[in-house]
């Protein structure tokens, strides 16, 4: 009689069955955790976007708030010390680094009362050659007055979106719809032209660094001249950092001299925000510059500085 042995299949196959179980449950857990972690770095992402947006905001309405600051003393004749060239002035309060920038418009040159000379010498220094400068200014002075004797010059030998205008300009930005000029950044367009100074003078000692540099050269009488009248219009430009951020808050608007009533926003200023290398090095303080204004944002009361903006 043969004895039977025991089966023991079920016991073989049972650690296999355990071990199986137990790389599912890991797989399983893996991708949870691929996906709930891809959730979480969404929301963590979204959360640190929201923030640095919501400390952009803030600077930029403190900046907003501060140019209205600058434009009122400027209007009550007060002295700021800034350079009217639009060269940066840096300050400091607490942990915010401020730059502010002001161009007097008597050093930019005006597209309705300025002279062909001076046009061309504009756009020279917009690093364009002098066949395209003089070019350039017969057609402007086309596009403003309409004049017959600029029309064969002007049509022949520069373009216009929408063709010409036959007004006066209204803004430095039409500059643009010039063929020649569509590639020149509108920020250097308006470090260099206005509409706001009503005045054909023009002070290179209140022109930004390239353009005075382009008139003491290239028309040294220009360099001479000394503008007495009052300022017509001024650029403002105020920038904020905090100390070890790299998030930056700006405005720049354009405030125009109307009589007895101080300065007036008059347009939006589309200058590029200062680099890094403008707020490094700062040392004194804003409290001088802003008449007291940081000392109020220092003790917290941002309502009152920020509601300089709605003016």
């Amino acid at each position: 009689m043969i004895e039977a042995k025991p089966d023991n299949s079920t016991a073989l196959c049972e650690p296999q069955y355990s071990g199986f179980a137990l790389v599912a449950v890991l797989v399983f857990l893996l991708v949870v955790s691929a996906i709930t972690s891809t959730f979480a770095l969404a929301a963590w992402t979204r959360r640190t976007v929201a923030a640095n947006e919501l400390q952009v905001q803030r600077f930029s309405l403190l900046a907003e708030g501060l140019t209205n600051v600058l434009a009122a003393r400027l209007g009550e004749g007060a002295e700021t010390k800034l350079p009217l060239n639009f060269e940066p002035v840096a300050c400091r309060t607490n942990d915010l680094a401020i730059v502010t920038r002001l161009q007097g418009h008597a050093g930019l040159i005006d597209l309705n009362a300025a002279d062909r000379n001076l046009l061309t010498l504009g756009f020279a220094s917009l690093a364009l050659n002098a066949q395209t400068s003089g070019d350039l200014s017969i057609a402007v002075e086309y596009f403003r007055s309409g004049a017959s004797i600029f029309a064969a010059a002007a049509k022949a030998n520069v373009e216009i979106a929408g063709g010409y205008k036959f007004a006066r300009f209204e803004s430095v930005a039409e500059l643009q719809d010039f063929a020649p000029l569509r590639a020149v950044p509108l920020a250097a367009l308006y470090r260099t032209f206005t509409v706001n100074s009503r005045s054909g003078a023009f002070d290179p000692a209140e022109a930004p660094a390239v353009l005075a540099a382009v008139a003491s050269n290239g028309m040294p009488e220009r360099a001479s001249m000394a503008h007495r009248a009052a300022e017509a219009a001024f650029t403002i430009q105020v920038a904020i950092m905090r100390r070890g951020s790299p998030i930056v808050g700006s405005a720049g608007y354009i405030f125009e001299n109307r009589s007895n009533a101080g300065l007036r926003r008059s347009a939006i200023d589309p200058a590029a925000v200062p680099d890094e290398s403008a707020f490094a090095g700062v040392s004194a303080s804003c409290d001088a510059l802003f008449a007291g204004t940081m000392l109020r944002w220092r003790r917290g009361d941002d309502r009152s500085v920020i509601s300089r903006a709605q003016c």
